[in-house]
């Protein structure tokens, strides 16, 4: 997942600056390595990495972080835990793996006074304000939401029956939810009302957060299938709350077949 799949590591590097804080390997502590830990590790001519490869061993993805950053690090931390562990062994500072930036692996320090510059660079400025305007979208969605669902699909096995005295009857599957913590008695209509009517389930009582499935019948009169035969009539379900008759109905296109 985190080698392959996962987007994180493929874009981390355009949210990135000199002055991001990362899972970095300093290599001016840690060069030239030491393979084992003799006399020779604390000479002053040899890096404090002895080469024991923990580093690499407690990766959960496998990658060796003294080679830089790579698109496969998650940012775990393992490797600075196992890093100090050793550390603190060889009798050596910690943090010769830590979270550092490029800036400060380059032995670059900020000046006084300028310690907003950490904040306020134009990588956290924009990506501060989609942020910002992300979580506002998201906001406002929650709170504008449709407090019902509906969903309408056309039987398709059977188009269009005509029934007895010439009348026309189209069959359709609705799918209705309520999204609301309440229950719902919820009335259910069939536009135009000039030209059809529902048959069964006028009515609906869903419990909160249920979802319900169930087929109605549109009927359409003999008079006014004469005069549309072989028309698709464009019409749409409307379900309302006649306990809220001030709150907009939830409407669901569909269509009306007459045949010739």
């Amino acid at each position: 997942m985190c080698l392959h799949m996962c987007p994180y590591g493929r874009f981390q590097g355009s949210l990135m600056d000199q002055r991001t804080l990362n899972v970095a390997y300093d290599h001016r502590r840690g060069e030239p390595r030491r393979a084992g830990a003799d006399s020779d590790t604390r000479a002053k001519s040899a890096g404090h990495c002895i080469d024991c490869t923990l580093c690499v061993q407690v990766c959960p993805t496998g990658i060796d972080i003294r080679q830089g950053l790579q698109a496969a690090c998650i940012g775990c931390g393992l490797c600075i835990d196992a890093c100090n562990q050793v550390m603190d062994k060889i009798e050596a500072p910690r943090g010769l793996i830590r979270m550092a930036s490029l800036r400060e692996l380059g032995g670059r320090t900020s000046a006084p006074g300028v310690t907003l510059q950490r904040f306020w660079r134009p990588r956290v400025v924009v990506y501060g304000t989609l942020l910002l305007i992300a979580m506002a979208a998201m906001t406002n969605a929650f709170l504008t939401r449709s407090e019902v669902r509906l969903n309408v699909v056309r039987d398709r096995s059977v188009m269009a029956r005509t029934v007895d005295q010439g009348a026309v009857e189209n069959v359709y599957t609705l799918q209705l939810m309520n999204a609301s913590d309440r229950v719902q008695s919820l009335s259910i209509a069939v536009q135009p009302a000039t030209e059809l009517r529902l048959l069964n389930h006028s009515t609906v009582v869903l419990q909160p957060a249920q979802a319900h499935t169930f087929t109605v019948t549109a009927r359409m009169s003999y008079q006014v299938a004469a005069s549309k035969a072989g028309e698709i009539i464009d019409i749409h379900f409307e379900v309302s709350d006649p306990a809220h008759p001030s709150r907009e109905p939830v409407r669901e296109p569909s269509t009306f077949i007459v045949p010739r």
